[in-house]
């Protein structure tokens, strides 16, 4: 690869248009690149590295959006182009970065994306090979065989990378050779190997936990039949691990065969032991059976003794259950002769009590009616005849006398009532002055409050016009906030369909290539024997070529550009729609624009129109835009705030004047009310005053009747033995009633004793007849005869029970069963139950010991089985991992690999390997002969990777030391050399394709001159075959040892290139 011309424009420092031929300055091998620091020495490397992979190196890529130069004029396209060789093939690429254009109409700018042009030369004129970016970067890959990394590494040789490189730990080397060289296949077989081992392991691990567990399932069968042994096995069959479970573990073949034997000797225990216990249950049940009829029989005899020790009594009991009957059917009887002599003389009593009563209330002659003999008798009854007579006249005399008594209360009542009203009629009347008088001082308070607030609620017009402007406002703020939010939406959906394209045309792209790798391939598959090759026409084909295991069809491809297709299409759409949102956009923020007119209330900034108004909503602008609005609204919300404070406080005084107007409405119509209930109040006051002298009157009237109908009685009744005159009217009344009742219970009184005093002589008669009939003398004779119902029942039941008793123990006796068993001696059934006990304890515990054994026998059985087929299927998975673990312990460095060196790590140590014998080459010549690069695969310490160390031998003293320990200019020296090697190194790893142009960047200020002119003879050596290489430094001695140079000016209006040789100077 060869670099033949670059030009850059608008690019990193450079303001204008900017050339280097590198032909002209290759044609003497070697030049120089310098200027003062900050010039952008560098920025021409990046240059080419922009140009061939759209990036720069290291961390400049993270600054890829400042690659425009600031001192360029703002309409001047940015713009890098490299003209280049690769073999016999000759390119030109020219590339522009995403940068900012003035936009055509209006003010402010635009986002203009990258773009690239590659042309190849053909026949002295260039063709267009690529437009696209995925296109360009598949040729330049194709061509170079590296990336950016591996470019800037192998071509511009930054010497501050690999002096770092030199001195790294032999971890950090491994990283920066794995960027360089391609160990993939390696790292995937490393990773297959240990996640194979890890499967194998997980298989035999379920193998073995499976034994395991079949082990403790015997061994859960084997205890309770008494079976020791295998006392290894783990409770938990996960904690096998790995382990052996052979080892110490069950012989489950033996223990079946023993728990065989066993069975047959437990089930022939079994059936005799039942044998015994059967007979002992007969001898038991009969034993039993003879028991049971001697306790009969010797219950039978002791019940007829135990009769006839009681048979005395028994007779006694009869006789006076005999007495008892006949007293209780006498006992009615006496009891009704009681009942009504008690009755006789009870009437008696109540006679002369209600005489009692009556004679001492009243002046009337009562007479005595509890005499037997006939004239006192008469003469009782006429002067009773007489009592009532007067009575009767006093019931007319006092004829209305409780009406007319009821209604004086009543008067009396209501002149009480209608005085109460007449106070209350005033009370109300005063009450009612004194709310007319509040009344009106409350409207005219109400008054002057509703002139206060309706001076504010007059001004609710003006701040609702304000508030309404402002929160407008806001709504245009909101939705052009909004807007530009989808805009960045659209975008970024944008740049994912572009992404998602560039990768389906990549896809295609490489599909087509290796289609056409493969065609003779393809085209051999349709080859027969006696017809012509589609292409060289012969009908023999001797050699057709073969097809790869990848090989391409042409229906993958088609799906490929069918693929490339669509996403092209969703590029277009989401284009569409991104173009749409930003007009969208810029419509809602000129909207804003147009509205800061109506946001006088806090005044809009120059400088927030001016960005509203000149920047594009498109890419970077969109956050400068995004922020003047926020800052709007920032200041549009205190002043929208304090609009609608002032707006709320205005619509609160207008809602109070329309409350204090319907207040005032109310308290007017109250106050006419008040002074209507004034004078219904002062008219209900005299109304009450009236009605008091009328019920007054009433009263007085009433009185006088009363005070007759008292002179009245008394003259025609005269039952009270006092002055009625003496006495309020109320006792005049109450006296009479009280002579009248007391005289109706004397007359009952009188009636209810003669009717008791015949019924008692009746009773008395019937008693007499009933103690004739049933032999008793006296009632006394009666009740001493008399038992309780409960005793007499208790009695009765005693006798007939007994002669129950007697008959049945007669029958038990008589029983021929009965009579041989009381014959026979004792049945001895404790001595028969403990025989049959201990027999059928012994028969269960023989037929339980038989069914277990039996029970472990079978499962055992099965478990053996199972156990074995686990062993073979266990066995071919052990020995694969055996082999596994071995081959990812040494892949891994581990195991039996004593330098602790991965396979990966082995590779790169080979690379490393090479790298140091190329780099010998130079830093021989460097050092005359004295320094050379060992690399040492010797055991790292703490753990570190082996593999990758790196010596320095010195043959002056024949000692190999650090690195570390070379001194500055010594270093730079063992980093060029490095450099150079690792670029050789690089470039046959990838392919070999030979580099005719070399950078090589700084260090060659730590060299004195005798070194120097080493470095330089071998930099003169690296010309060999045309090769042209540049040197970058600032360092003095230098330009005057290389005259071919490229000097980099900075001014304040960008930096410049002039080009000169030792026979001229361009500029």
């Amino acid at each position: 690869m060869k670099l033949h011309h670059l030009r850059v424009q608008a690019f990193g420092p450079f303001g204008g248009v900017e050339e280097i031929d590198f032909d002209d300055l290759g044609a003497a091998g070697l030049h120089l690149i310098h200027g003062p620091t900050g010039s952008g020495k560098t920025s021409l490397l990046d240059a080419i590295c922009f140009a061939l992979f759209a990036g720069v190196p290291g961390a400049r890529q993270r600054h890829r959006g400042s690659l425009r130069s600031d001192h360029a004029a703002p309409e001047t396209r940015p713009e890098v182009e490299l003209e280049f060789s690769v073999g016999t093939r000759r390119l030109r690429v020219r590339r522009s970065p995403d940068h900012e254009v003035p936009k055509k109409r209006g003010t402010g700018t635009r986002m203009q994306r990258a773009s690239v042009v590659l042309e190849e030369r053909h026949d002295g004129g260039w063709t267009t090979s690529a437009t696209r970016a995925d296109e360009a970067a598949q040729v330049i890959d194709d061509l170079l065989g590296m990336a950016l990394e591996q470019f800037a590494q192998v071509v511009l040789l930054p010497q501050g990378d690999f002096a770092a490189f030199l001195r790294a730990k032999p971890d950090e080397r491994g990283k920066l050779l794995e960027r360089l060289f391609d160990i993939t296949d390696f790292r995937d077989i490393e990773d297959w190997l240990v996640e194979h081992r890890k499967q194998l392991e997980t298989a035999v691990r379920a193998a073995d936990s499976r034994r395991m567990t079949l082990l403790a399932r015997a061994q859960e069968h084997l205890v309770p039949v008494g079976f020791t042994g295998a006392d290894d096995v783990p409770e938990d069959p996960s904690d096998a691990g790995t382990v052996d479970p052979d080892a110490g573990a069950l012989d489950l073949d033996a223990v079946t065969a023993e728990l065989a034997a066993r069975s047959t000797t437990s089930l022939a225990a079994a059936d005799a032991a039942r044998g015994a216990a059967d007979a002992a249950r007969e001898v038991l049940d009969e034993r039993r059976a003879l028991a049971a009829l001697q306790r009969q029989a010797s219950q039978a005899a002791a019940t007829l003794a135990r009769l006839d020790a009681q048979s005395e009594a028994t007779a006694a009991a009869a006789t006076r259950v005999a007495l008892a009957e006949r007293a209780s059917r006498a006992a009615p009887v006496v009891a009704a002769a009681t009942r009504r002599a008690k009755a006789a003389a009870s009437a008696a009593a109540d006679l002369a009590a209600a005489r009692r009563s009556l004679a001492a209330v009243t002046a009337w002659p009562v007479p005595a009616l509890d005499t037997d003999q006939l004239p006192d008798r008469l003469d009782a009854e006429q002067t009773l005849a007489a009592i009532r007579e007067r009575r009767a006249a006093g019931d007319v005399a006092l004829g209305g006398y409780a009406e007319l008594n009821r209604q004086l209360a009543r008067h009396r009542r209501d002149v009480e009532r209608a005085r109460s009203d007449a106070a209350g009629a005033e009370d109300r009347a005063a009450e009612r002055q004194r709310a007319v008088n509040a009344a009106t001082e409350r409207v005219e308070q109400q008054r002057a409050q509703r002139a206060e607030h309706a001076e504010i609620a007059a001004t609710v017009g003006d701040l609702q016009v304000r508030h309404r402007a402002l929160e407008r406002f806001g709504t245009m703020l909101a939705g052009a906030r909004r807007a530009i939010a989808d805009v960045r939406a659209h975008d970024q959906e944008l740049q994912a369909a572009r992404e998602t394209w560039v990768h389906a045309e990549g896809h295609a792209i490489r599909l087509r290539a290796r289609r056409l790798s493969g065609i003779a391939a393809e085209l051999a598959g349709g080859l027969r024997d006696g017809r012509p090759c589609p292409v060289c026409g012969s009908q023999e084909h001797p050699e057709p070529a073969a097809a790869d295991d990848d090989a391409v069809s042409a229906d993958e491809v088609d799906t490929a550009e069918q693929e490339c297709a669509h996403a092209r299409a969703l590029v277009d759409d989401r284009t569409a729609i991104a173009s749409a949102a930003q007009g969208a956009a810029r419509a809602a923020v000129d909207e804003v624009l147009a509205g800061c007119g109506d946001a006088v209330e806090f005044g809009v900034p120059n400088h927030l129109r001016d960005t509203l108004a000149t920047h594009d909503l498109s890419g970077d602008a969109l956050p400068t835009v995004l922020a003047a609005l926020d800052e709007l609204e920032r200041l549009r919300a205190p002043a929208a705030d304090q609009a609608a404070a002032g707006l709320a406080a205005a619509q609160a005084a207008q809602r109070t004047v329309t409350r204090l107007d319907q207040v005032i409405e109310a308290a007017r119509q109250h106050l006419e009310i008040d002074g209507l209930e004034l004078a219904e109040a002062r008219e209900a006051s005299a109304a009450a005053r009236a009605r008091v002298a009328e019920l007054r009157a009433a009263v007085d009237a009433a009185e006088a009747r009363l005070r007759e109908m008292r002179a009245d009685h008394e003259n025609a009744c005269g039952c009270l033995p006092f002055e009625p005159s003496t006495h309020d009217l109320p006792d005049v009344i109450g006296g009479h009633d009280r002579c009248a009742d007391l005289l109706d219970a004397l007359l009952a009184a009188a009636g209810q004793h003669e009717l008791a005093r015949g019924e008692a002589a009746t009773a008395h008669a019937d008693l007499t007849a009933a103690l004739g009939e049933l032999g008793f003398d006296s009632a006394d004779d009666v009740a001493a005869s008399q038992l309780p119902t409960t005793e007499l029942r208790a009695l009765a039941d005693q006798v007939e029970a007994a002669q129950l008793e007697r008959a049945k123990a007669t029958g038990v006796l008589e029983q021929a069963d009965v009579a041989a068993a009381a014959a026979a001696d004792p049945a001895d059934v404790a001595g028969a139950e403990h025989v049959a006990r201990t027999a059928e304890h012994t028969a269960k515990a023989a037929r339980d010991e038989a069914a277990a054994i039996e029970r472990a026998h079978t499962a055992v059985q099965r478990i053996a089985a199972e156990y074995a087929e686990a062993e073979r299927e266990s066995a071919p998975l052990r020995a694969r991992l055996a082999v596994a673990t071995n081959v990812a312990a040494a892949v891994t460095g581990g195991g039996d690999n004593v330098l602790r060196m991965r396979l990966t790590s082995y590779v790169l140590a080979a690379r490393l390997e090479t790298v140091t014998a190329l780099a010998n080459e130079k830093l021989a010549v460097m050092t005359d002969g004295r320094y050379s690069l060992e690399h040492t695969d010797a055991l790292a310490a703490r753990g570190g990777k082996s593999g990758l160390g790196l010596r320095v031998r010195d043959a002056w003293t024949g000692q190999t030391r650090d690195t570390a320990t070379l001194s500055g200019g010594e270093s730079f020296m063992a980093s060029l050399a490095l450099a150079l090697g690792l670029g050789e190194a690089v470039i046959e790893a990838a392919g070999g394709r030979h580099l005719e142009t070399l950078l090589v960047d700084e260090g060659f200020g730590s060299l004195d001159d005798e070194t120097l002119e080493l470095v330089m003879t071998v930099l003169d050596q690296l010309r060999a075959g045309g090769r042209s290489v540049g040197v970058v430094s600032h360092v003095p001695e230098l330009r005057t040892r290389i005259p071919a140079q490229v000097r980099v000016r900075k001014t304040a209006t960008g930096s410049t290139v002039e080009v000169s040789r030792a026979d001229a100077e361009v500029a």
